[in-house]
């Protein structure tokens, strides 16, 4: 897909979709929709970024610079794995997990919404030096 309409495109496809399927996951009821909805949230969260997304940022650096800029973002990643793990256990302290579940896997996904701010990187074209 991110080589027919872009990276960017399918990068902001999936963050919309991120906090909607969420909010159905808490509500699901049957097994075998569980199933289905947490397949979705999986190919929009971990499908889509470790493809489209390291793809996009291969791209958006000049290769001179690239590893390392590429370093700091995962970086960034391993930082935003020990937050979200440090405000869910203080979440979880003070309130139910299903507000604590609304509040980070609802709430905070909304920012993946920041994914329109990305440049627009044509997906015939990237760094190429």
């Amino acid at each position: 897909m991110g080589e027919r309409w872009g990276r960017r495109e399918v990068l902001i496809g999936t963050a919309l979709l991120v906090a909607p399927l969420n909010l159905l996951f808490l509500f699901v009821n049957q097994y075998a929709l569980i199933a289905v909805v947490y397949f979705f949230i999986y190919q929009v969260t971990n499908g889509t970024w470790s493809g489209a997304g390291y793809a996009y940022q291969a791209e958006s650096f000049p290769t001179r610079v690239r590893g390392t800029a590429i370093g700091f973002l995962g970086a960034m990643f391993a930082g935003g794995l020990l937050i979200g793990s440090a405000l869910w256990t203080i979440l979880v302290t003070f309130v139910t997990p299903t507000v604590a579940w609304v509040i980070i896997a609802v709430g905070l996904a909304l920012g993946q919404w920041m994914t329109l701010l990305l440049r627009r990187i044509p997906p015939d074209r990237s760094w190429r030096r």
